[in-house]
């Protein structure tokens, strides 16, 4: 069929790949959520219930290293990498004690230099660190030690783009985006670490995205447990998490509802953001899988239904699912009631802990609720954060 419908070798080439791109590997012991039986009811869940305490880390403030937004976070060992994309446009090393390390390239158009980076991704065994720079398709690798800059990897393509990349296993992955409607579109591809081709393709959009391929969601992350053995695939329209392990690829988790997204909620929107977002407020719908985060036995992660995040908390070993549409930050806060909490945003997590933080724009509530006596006493660095001004960098949580 192929070789009498195709008109040009690109095409053929193209159809060809699309033929692989299905084939994932299966997996027996996948996790299924069921949601619908959590969905009608309003319920909490206090954090002491999967932790004992917490440690705070106050990311040290300097002229120029201002953290305006955290774009992405990964933590190793005693290391702490924040990209911010949208005020420093810089990707910056803390230590665990919040002292300022390094910062990863410049913005500029020479060598070593990116005009827009939209995520990174950290090869700790060869001791390196991508920068994927959006605008040029350009993954600038430098040392991760050093912060010297090595070398650029430029992705070839024409009829998509890439906004994420992720590191695994000796090979480079990233996300796919496509301008225009492409029926063999796909959105996981594996590129040539000497080329900068794409060698890989799996997970059609049709099959696993409602068919949107579209950028306007592009600034959501995508990928999730990166420093850990087997990192995990999310788009914004996926029901099911895709683990990238050792030469597997295969789903780790999905959702099960009656009230999952379908393709045809996804039309007639004008192809806007806000249109998208504003209309699934009253939609009877469930989509939109993220914050995934693995802790031990415990996997973490949100999703929407109408207007609210719903936190699902699963346990590996007892196969027990909690679904909730709060969370009680009760080791950082002394009471939940009348507002005086932040949802806590968990972003990452390695053998020491579920990473969260105080995003910059809630800063200046922090400090509020520390001045009126609203975090616990006996709160790691109680006395350091009552002294922080609403201009301090941003400060994150260790949930042990």
């Amino acid at each position: 069929m192929m070789s009498c419908t195709q008109s040009n070798k690109q095409t053929d080439k193209t159809s060809q790949l699309a033929s692989k791109i299905d084939n994932i590997d299966t997996n027996k012991d996948m996790y299924s959520i069921e949601t619908d039986n959590y969905l009608s009811t309003k319920n909490g869940f206090n954090l002491s219930g999967l932790f004992n305490h917490v440690k705070t880390v106050i990311l040290e403030t300097k002229k120029d290293v201002l953290i305006g937004n955290i774009t992405s976070m990964q933590v190793y060992k005693d290391s702490i990498f924040i990209l911010d994309n949208i005020s420093s446009n810089g990707l910056f090393l803390f230590n665990k004690e919040g002292r300022f390390l390094k910062r990863y390239g410049n913005i500029g158009q020479g060598p070593g230099e990116y005009l827009k980076p939209t995520d990174f991704s950290l090869d700790v065994k060869s001791n390196k660190v991508y920068i994927l720079d959006s605008k040029s398709q350009n993954i600038l690798i430098y040392n991760l030690s050093s912060g010297s800059y090595i070398n650029t990897i430029h992705i070839v393509n024409r009829r998509f783009k890439s906004y994420h990349i992720q590191y695994a296993n000796g090979r480079i992955f990233a996300d796919a985006y496509y301008f225009e409607k492409n029926k063999y579109a796909f959105l996981l591809q594996e590129i040539n670490k000497s080329t900068g081709e794409r060698i890989n393709q799996w997970l059609p959009t049709k099959s696993y995205n409602k068919n949107y391929s579209e950028p306007l969601f592009a600034s959501e992350n995508v990928f999730y447990d990166r420093t850990q053995e087997s990192p995990k695939f999310i788009q914004y329209f996926m029901d099911t998490v895709i683990t990238i392990g050792h030469n597997k690829i295969m789903p780790l988790l999905s959702l099960k509802s009656n009230k999952l997204l379908k393709e045809v909620d996804l039309q007639d929107f004008n192809y806007r953001k806000d249109n998208i977002v504003m209309k699934f407020l009253l939609k009877d719908i469930v989509y939109h899988i993220s914050n995934f985060c693995s802790y031990k036995n415990i996997l973490y992660f949100t999703f929407r239904y109408k207007d609210l995040f719903e936190c699902c908390i699963y346990n590996k070993n007892t196969k027990e699912t909690q679904i909730k549409n709060m969370i009680f930050d009760d080791l950082v806060y002394k009471t939940h009631e009348g507002g005086s909490y932040l949802f806590p945003r968990f972003c990452t997590s390695n053998e020491d802990g579920m990473y969260a933080y105080i995003h910059p724009i809630e800063m200046k509530k922090f400090l509020e609720l520390a001045k009126c006596n609203k975090l616990r006493p006996d709160l790691d660095k109680i006395d350091k954060l009552k002294q922080l001004t609403s201009e301090s960098n941003p400060v994150i949580f260790i949930y042990q």
